[in-house]
C-alpha cells in the first residue's frame, strides 16, 4: 500500500462524506514520517510550511514562560488530528510554539501550499476544511471562557470528561500546565475529589 492509499484509508474513516479520489487524486507533497517519543517537530523561530496529521501517537505544543523557566502546555493533539504552527503557517510568521511528540508518533507531512491549492479544486475538501478551522476556532474560545468562568477544580473536571485518552497517556504536569495551575494544586484537586485513591 503507497502513501496516499494509507492516507486515504485513514482520513476516509474520520472525514465525513469524503471519497478516496479525493486523497488519491492529490499531487502535492505528502510524506510519512515516524518520530520517537521525546522528538521536537516544530521550533520557535520556524517558518513553518507543513501541516501534519497523527497517525498514531501524542504531539504537544508549549513555550518557556519568562518566569522561572518553566513549560507551559498550550494543546495536545493524539490520533486522528491536524496540527501545525496556524499562526506561521497562515501569517507565514516565525513559530513561536515547541510541538514534540509524547510517544513514538507516525505522522503524515502535507506541503501547506500544496494543500491550499488542492483545497481550492475540491469543494468536499474544501467543506471539511472549513469544518475544522470552525472546530478549532470553537476549541479556542471555549479555552477560553474556561478560564474566565471556571475554577481550576472545573476546569479539570471538564477537560478529563472530554480527554480520558489523553488524562491516561500525558503526564500529569502537563495536564496541569494545560490548566493553568501548578503540579502540586493539581494533586490536592485529585486528592480533593477522589480521597480513597
Amino acid at each position: 500500500m503507497g502513501t496516499l492509499d494509507n492516507i486515504a484509508e485513514t482520513l476516509g474513516k474520520i472525514i465525513p462524506g469524503m471519497q478516496d479520489t479525493d486523497i488519491l487524486n492529490y499531487k502535492g507533497r505528502v510524506k510519512i514520517e515516524h518520530h520517537k517519543n521525546g522528538s521536537l517537530l516544530i521550533y520557535p523561530g520556524d517558518r513553518v510550511k507543513s501541516l501534519y496529521f497523527i497517525k498514531k501517537g501524542v504531539v504537544r505544543a508549549y513555550y518557556f514562560s519568562d518566569e522561572k523557566n518553566m513549560e507551559k502546555t498550550v494543546y495536545i493533539r493524539m490520533e486522528n488530528y491536524f496540527f501545525g504552527d496556524y499562526c506561521s503557517l497562515i501569517l507565514n510568521s516565525s513559530a513561536r510554539l515547541y510541538y514534540g511528540c509524547e510517544e513514538d508518533c507516525i505522522l503524515y507531512k502535507f506541503n501547506f501550499d500544496d494543500v491550499k491549492e488542492y483545497l481550492r479544486q475540491n469543494s468536499g475538501l474544501m467543506k471539511f476544511s472549513l469544518h475544522y478551522t470552525l472546530f478549532l476556532l470553537g476549541e479556542h474560545l471555549s479555552r477560553n471562557e474556561d478560564f474566565i468562568f471556571l475554577n481550576p477544580e472545573e476546569r479539570y473536571l471538564k477537560y478529563a470528561k472530554e480527554n480520558p485518552e489523553i488524562m491516561k497517556r500525558i503526564p500529569e504536569k502537563h495536564i496541569a500546565s494545560l490548566l493553568g495551575v501548578a503540579p502540586a494544586s493539581l494533586s490536592r484537586i485529585k486528592r480533593r475529589l477522589y480521597p480513597k485513591n
